[in-house]
Formats: structure tokens, sequence, C-alpha cells
């Protein structure tokens, strides 16, 4: 919860600096989309992730298979990666109206979470429960997509 405090906290300088401009400019149009893409980026990862869940629970002959198709294509934690994009995207966007630049912080704790904490976790209890993950890890990133093998 700290962490999402603290990156939250760039919404407090995006809120009483908004008037500095009076109307939308590029850059918040483009920084609104890169907070978008993330969040619809983790929405799209985790409804795949839970069709497939479903798909795995009706089809005994499945049940050791891992997802690897869709986003999970080219990114093995792209629901991780959306969430990160959002949270430097709302960092970015509290910077462009003043907010201090220890307002990183949040998104560099979150980041470090996911990289030392999730994503080894989410690694390791995969790779117990489908020994086969391990071929997964050979062909597809860990969080930035790769578009070929």
């Amino acid at each position: 919860m700290f962490e999402v405090l603290i990156g939250s906290s760039s919404i407090y300088y995006i809120y009483t600096n908004i008037h500095v401009h009076g109307n939308l400019t590029m850059m918040d149009i483009l920084l609104l989309l890169i907070i978008f893409s993330g969040v619809l980026l983790e929405n799209i990862a985790d409804n795949q992730l839970s069709t497939f869940r479903l798909y795995k629970q009706k089809s005994k002959g499945q049940r050791f298979s891992v997802l690897s198709a869709g986003l999970w294509k080219y990114s093995r934690h792209p629901n991780y990666l959306g969430e990160l994009i959002f949270w430097w995207g709302l960092f970015f966007l509290g910077y462009y109206y003043n907010a201090p630049f220890w307002c990183a912080l949040g998104p560099l704790l979150i980041n470090l979470m996911m990289y030392f904490g999730s994503i080894p976790m989410t690694e390791e209890r995969l790779f117990r429960k489908y020994p086969e993950y391990k071929f997964i890890q050979k062909r597809i990133s860990t969080l930035l997509p790769t578009f070929g093998y």
C-alpha cells in the first residue's frame, strides 16, 4: 500500500496544477494515452489468463499446459507490464504538472517489487507446477515483449 500511496502522489500535482494549461495539450493527450494503454494491456492480459484458466478446468487434457498465446506469446507477464506502464505514465503526467521528482519513487518501488518479488515468485511457482515452463522461459521474454524468436 505504501508503494501505491507514493505512486499516486502525482495525482495531487495533476489536480492542483491542471489549470496551468487551461486546455488539454498534446502532451496531456499522449500521457493519458500511455496511462490508458497500460490499463488496457493489463485488462486484456488478465482476461486472457482468466479465459485460459477456465478452458483448462473444462479440458482435462490441457490441465498441465501453460498460457503462451495472445499477449502471453510475447511476454510472460504482460499484465505486470501493463501495470508498470500505468504507474510510470501517471508519474510522467504528474511530473508534467510540476510534481517533484521524488514522486518517481512510487513507480520505481513498484518496478522493484515486480522485478524482485512478484515475477520471481510467479516464475518459481509456475516452474514447480509445470516443468515444461522452462521451455516457455527460454522462448518468451520475461516482461518486455519480443516479437520474434
